[in-house]
């Protein structure tokens, strides 16, 4: 009998996620412990921080510097791809302040879309906290990028908290031009 109630109500909620569009964004929003922890990266240089460019995709206080620029209208053909179907998107993210950031992968695109900002032998996170560098009020800078695996061209989406507080979502244009912003 337990098992049966039980069994009903874990469709139970199935059915109201499929019939709501739930896509597990709620969860990750709700994220606040981060799959991977990037240490205190480089003092960014003022100029890099400071200034925000029409090239660089905005993610809240954050930058993914000439993100825009490289991949918004690119064809998959222009994205490095060391094979097929993989594609290497290198992004600095710089963020001004002393709080830590928060990125998170919604769980519908962790199949496809990875955060990759530890040197080697990771293939991705699904989040990553990056710690403020908290010296310096001027910013901090931390190398590194994403990989993605889905079909080109693509709107992909992300959440980005600051100083654990609830997370935006943003959405990057990967070759599909303007996407459309969230609400």
């Amino acid at each position: 009998m337990v098992r049966l109630a039980v069994a009903t109500l874990v469709l139970s909620v199935l059915a109201v996620a499929v019939l709501t569009g739930d896509d597990g964004d709620r969860r990750a929003q709700a994220q606040t412990r981060a799959a991977y922890t990037h240490p205190c990266g480089r003092t960014a240089p003022l100029r890099a921080v400071g200034r925000a460019s029409p090239d660089d995709a905005t993610l809240g206080p954050a930058r993914l510097v000439a993100f825009r620029r490289l991949f918004e209208n690119a064809r998959a053909e222009e994205v490095y791809s060391p094979e097929p179907g993989t594609y290497l998107l290198k992004a600095a993210l710089v963020f001004p302040g002393r709080r830590d950031l928060t990125i998170a992968v919604p769980r519908s695109h962790q199949a496809v879309l990875r955060l990759q900002y530890k040197s080697s032998g990771s293939r991705g996170h699904s989040s990553v906290r990056f710690r403020a560098c908290r010296g310096d009020a001027r910013g901090t800078g931390h190398p590194g990028g994403l990989v993605y695996t889905g079909p080109w061209p693509a709107c992909v989406p992300l959440h980005v908290s600051v100083g654990g507080r609830r997370s935006q979502r943003h959405v990057l244009s990967l070759g599909a031009g303007p996407c459309p912003v969230p609400k």
